[in-house]
């Protein structure tokens, strides 16, 4: 890795970081509170075996799945388009010594605007906040695509 300087641009990022962790946070917990009330309908267990089953008010959300627990870990990041945090999905896996540990299968990335991008999608956001009663079909697609990504096979 080419250890470069830092220029100005990526410098003035850091310059608001405190308050940009705490949209970011925000917005984490606002796509939480979403997920535990979509995922707390019964027929969403009923039919696609998931549910929420975190004790705490986010931003971790660890998932119960028919492919096992799975988890949403939250880590804050910086790049050329500022701060930012992604949402990993984590799936629990076990080595060959039985030893168990968390896997990374797949992410969604949050600004600090509250947008919230699947995978490594760059142009198709959707805020983390509803902003009106309807039927979220936002969640609905993030919900459905953490149960994938639980039961994708890993290579």
């Amino acid at each position: 890795m080419d250890h470069l300087p830092i220029t100005l641009e990526q410098r003035e990022f850091s310059r608001y970081v405190v308050r940009d962790l705490e949209q970011i946070n925000t917005a984490a917990l606002a796509l939480f509170d979403r997920l535990r009330t979509f995922l707390g309908n019964q027929r969403a267990k009923e039919v696609w075996g998931i549910s929420i089953e975190s004790k705490g008010d986010g931003p971790l959300i660890e998932f119960d799945t028919p492919f096992g627990p799975a988890r949403l870990v939250l880590v804050p990041f910086t790049d050329e388009r500022g701060v930012q945090a992604r949402y990993i999905l984590e799936k629990r896996a076990t080595d060959a010594f039985g030893n168990i540990f968390w896997r990374d299968v797949w992410s969604m990335r949050i600004d600090k605007n509250g947008n919230v991008f699947q995978g490594n999608d760059t142009s198709t956001s959707f805020p983390a906040q509803l902003h009106f009663m309807a039927q979220d079909e936002h969640v609905g697609s993030i919900a459905l695509s953490i149960l994938y990504a639980s039961g994708a096979e890993v290579r």
